[in-house]
């Protein structure tokens, strides 16, 4: 009877780690900004050895902004992308993810182009990217919406403590 309770408990802790780790994909939403929208400004440079000036940036969500992108890499092309369900790694290119906005091509250096994004009401988070063939492994990172930066791990901490209770039951 001890070890189908163990097993029982450790079935259902299993679970719940499952679907605590089970990362939350973005809700198909409008990212336009409305026709004469009030905007806060942000800028994302590229800089030399192939990576961004900043990494993560935590914005407010329902707010719009004007996303600044400036290649300062005189010696590259860069661009960027943001999506909302992917990270560097995840794929090679950009089909069936969740597409933000980003620059159409590359940007020459000392060049900037203009981004308009709406973030939405609730906690999320996006990534961004260059998407340049061999740039994506230094130029990456992600916008944080919202002030919960960890919205997508909290699940690991909780599986290990749910097991440390099952390995604890008499």
């Amino acid at each position: 009877f001890n070890i189908m309770k163990k097993s029982i408990i450790a079935a259902l802790l299993i679970g719940s780690f499952f679907m605590v780790m089970t990362p939350s994909v973005v809700v198909a939403q409008d990212y336009t900004c409305a026709e004469g929208e009030e905007t806060d400004t942000l800028t994302i440079k590229a800089i030399a050895g192939m990576k961004f000036d900043v990494d993560e940036i935590t914005v407010t969500p329902d707010t719009c902004y004007k996303v600044v992108f400036t290649n300062d890499d005189t010696d590259n092309l860069h661009n960027i992308k943001v999506t909302g369900d992917r990270a560097y790694g995840e794929a090679d290119d950009d089909s069936g993810f969740n597409f933000i906005a980003g620059t159409e091509d590359g940007i020459d250096g000392g060049e900037s182009e203009t981004l308009y994004i709406k973030m939405p009401a609730t906690e999320a988070k996006y990534y961004f990217y260059c998407t340049i063939p061999n740039h994506e492994a230094t130029m990456n990172g992600a916008f944080y919406v919202g002030a919960n930066s960890e919205a997508e791990t909290p699940g690991f901490g909780l599986a290990i403590a749910f097991l440390g209770l099952v390995a604890a039951i008499p």
